[in-house]
């Protein structure tokens, strides 16, 4: 490949840094930024990430993506541009290791605004490990060949590899903790999202579709908390066709998982007790999943024809409460594009938004609850303004 001309890297580089300067300025997320400001936190890839020449030829090639037709442009935009709308893990782990605070007296050089060095070390692998969920979990199977295809193909193997290069750099990271505890806890994190990749049914571009719903319907109780051992982890052909339970299953261990297990082993290395480990891990699950809720109500509140998670809580409900309905549902998503608006339709005519209302406020509910066993300070408010602005329903 002909290297890039350092003048033309420096004015892509400018462009993208005025972009983010300008977002950052529009932004409303007024309690994330005051979180940000209060444990040091700014997610651009990480600085010594940036500094490799291999992920600056990256991200010079998907700048040139960004213009072009291709199925991640959005979700490139959110990872280079830092996008608010987008759930920030890394600042969730550094407010949840400063709310907890050390338990043991630490020196200077070991610490950094009252977080450990490793703390933030997982912080930053936090995110890493989400833009490798965001990039691997957009790659679309393609049968037709064709100009249009092979631009696809082009940014499906690009970004394939992008997520496997951040990949292989977690581990690199990893190996700078020395605290094989800590690594075990997060790439069991890892082992159950790269499972949820076998899982079925999906579509012929490999998106994931819903499992048929229960006719009639099941009543099957299951809460965060259940989903926290892996041998329950392990059996959960149960939850396919119930909504609600399918839909905590396919998100928790589609990526939550793994946000869950870094507050969890950030605890960890912070020398605090289990409990307060594991009130780590379900704080990050019930965080994560109720923003993935509100983010799935909010594909449905205007009538259009934008494309959503075929798995999103609204779809799921409504197939719960219509069954029949599905069979209809398996026919949109065999055509060659996918009519996402007349779904759209007929989901808003059903109860299928209030339900996934009463789901976002549960866990909303639930991760409030989970605060109260943390002290008390700055980053234990700045988290509840988190949660109670961030994620919401209105």
């Amino acid at each position: 490949m002909k290297p890039i001309p350092k003048r033309l890297l420096s004015k892509i580089f400018a462009n993208i840094a005025q972009q983010k300067t300008q977002i950052h300025l529009q932004s409303p997320r007024k309690a994330l930024q005051e979180a940000e400001s209060l444990v040091g936190y700014s997610f651009c890839l990480g600085q010594k990430w940036m500094e490799n020449e291999n992920i600056k030829m990256i991200e010079v090639l998907t700048k040139k993506l960004l213009g072009a037709d291709v199925s991640f442009e959005e979700n490139v935009k959110k990872l280079l541009l830092n996008d608010y709308h987008v759930f920030p893990w890394g600042l969730i782990i550094l407010l949840i290791s400063k709310s907890a605070g050390s338990a043991n007296q630490l020196s200077d050089t070991e610490t950094n605004q009252e977080v450990l060095n490793i703390q933030r070390s997982m912080a930053e692998v936090g995110d890493m490990l989400r833009c490798m969920k965001i990039l691997h979990n957009n790659v679309q199977n393609l049968s037709k060949k064709n100009k249009e295809t092979n631009l696809k193909t082009f940014s499906n193997n690009l970004f394939i590899l992008i997520g496997d290069f951040i990949f292989a750099r977690t581990y690199q990271e990893f190996a700078t903790w020395k605290r094989t505890d800590a690594m075990e806890i997060i790439c069991s994190g890892i082992r159950d999202f790269s499972d949820v990749a076998f899982m079925e049914p999906k579509d012929s571009h490999n998106r994931f579709i819903p499992a048929k719903p229960d006719d009639p319907p099941r009543d099957i109780a299951m809460t965060v908390p259940d989903l926290s051992d892996i041998e329950v982890i392990a059996n959960l052909s149960d939850s396919f066709g119930n909504a609600k339970n399918e839909w905590i299953m396919r998100h928790l261990l589609g990526g939550t998982i793994m946000l869950s297990k870094c507050c969890q082993a950030a605890l960890l290395v912070g020398n605090h007790p289990k409990p307060l480990q594991t009130a780590g891990h379900l704080l990050g699950s019930n965080l994560a999943l109720a923003h993935q809720a509100s983010v799935d109500y909010s594909k449905f509140l205007k009538d259009n024809d934008d494309s959503f998670d075929l798995v999103s809580a609204p779809l799921l409900f409504h197939l719960q409460d219509n069954p029949n309905y599905y069979e209809k549902v398996l026919e949109i998503t065999k055509r060659q594009t996918v009519d996402y608006g007349e779904i759209r339709r007929n989901v808003r005519l059903g109860s299928g938004l209030e339900k996934t209302r009463e789901l976002v406020d549960e866990l909303r509910t639930n991760a409030l609850d989970g605060l109260h066993i943390f002290p008390d300070n700055d980053a234990k408010m700045a988290l509840r303004n988190i949660i109670v602005n961030q994620i919401a329903t209105d």
